[in-house]
């Protein structure tokens, strides 16, 4: 009877609740999950989303605690995802279920898991469970990979942790390869110079440097150096100070001191005099550079250290193309 006045009227709760009751007095729950199907099935095209949501949450509840039948719990909560993504809760037990399920279901348990990430970025549960289904299913990239988020969130067992310390990559030997390759010349040469760069030159000026060089020397009173202003990268923890260790590193160039200064050049490198025949080599940095991401830093201390070298040195004696030239001429001659 309550059937059929479902049949009649799809929307009579109280006839569903009555049914509902009965059939949960009997410990009939697969007819009560039909029961919620038939509901489900013949409610208007405008029933709200929240309570089709509803529904098919409380008959993946009879079916995962009832009926302990995985497979229809969760058909019944792959339905809410349909309607509503966000929904609160689904997807922690759909991923659960999924993983359950065994190795066939290990992908849709990965992609429920991200789901979760997308979020709720710092989920350390869900983490967790991508790291168990990746290791189960020999990812050993991605497992690594999982592990180094649990250790930078503290949340690493022994044995993630020693996964990810025994395969993290050394920064060391990352600068070491790339210090390698570009003490080779060569490399400067074919990949680096400008395509104006005639290679020939800049092997003249890299020779004749040392003898223009005092021409540059700036005297450190003209700068009005200031002690406040100073950086000390060495001691500095932001980001600026992290690049800017790895750029001069693997380019095998640093300046002797480095100062803030508002420019509307963001790096500015000079040479200067000091007592006796010392010379040092000072950086000014706008402070806006500080504020840059890491890409643009590194391109910004790559292009201002590179100056460094021996054939652009020069630079710093005559910016102008014209003494440039009457220099290169005088080069000639030598």
């Amino acid at each position: 009877e309550f059937d059929l006045a479902l049949q009649d009227q799809p929307t009579n709760m109280m006839a569903f609740e009555a049914l509902k009751e009965l059939y949960t007095a009997q410990k009939s729950f697969k007819k009560l999950i039909r029961a919620y199907r038939l509901l489900l099935k013949r409610l208007p095209e405008d029933t709200p989303k929240e309570k089709r949501v509803q529904l098919w949450r409380e008959v993946a509840q009879i079916a995962q605690e009832e009926l302990q039948d995985g497979r229809e719990a969760i058909i019944a909560l792959e339905m809410i995802s349909k309607l509503d993504p966000k929904a609160d809760g689904h997807e922690e037990r759909l991923a659960e279920l999924y993983a359950s399920a065994g190795p066939d279901a290990y992908d849709k348990a990965v992609q429920v898991n991200q789901r979760i990430l997308d979020r709720k970025p710092l989920n350390k549960e869900a983490y967790k469970e991508l790291y168990r289904l990746y290791t189960e299913m020999g990812a050993r990239d991605k497992a690594f990979c999982v592990s180094g988020v649990l250790t930078l969130l503290k949340a690493a067992t022994n044995e993630e942790r020693r996964i990810y310390d025994a395969h993290k990559p050394n920064p060391h030997e990352g600068v070491r390869r790339a210090r390698a390759k570009l003490s080779d010349d060569a490399i400067w040469r074919e990949h680096i110079h400008h395509k104006q760069q005639v290679p020939v030159i800049s092997e003249m000026l890299s020779i004749v440097t040392p003898l223009f060089v005092p021409m540059a020397l700036k005297k450190r009173e003209m700068l009005k150096l200031r002690a406040a202003d100073q950086l000390q990268p060495q001691e500095d923890s932001r980001a600026y100070a992290q690049v800017f260790h790895y750029v001069s590193d693997v380019l095998e160039q640093s300046p002797t001191e480095i100062y803030l200064r508002t420019s509307k050049e963001q790096l500015k490198l000079y040479m200067v005099e000091d007592e006796g025949d010392s010379r040092a080599q000072v950086l000014f940095m706008d402070p806006g550079i500080l504020e840059r991401n890491e890409r643009e830093l590194v391109f910004h201390f790559a292009r201002t250290l590179s100056l460094m070298r021996s054939e652009h040195q020069v630079l710093y004696v005559s910016p102008t193309p014209t003494v440039l030239r009457a220099l290169m001429l005088a080069c000639i001659k030598l």
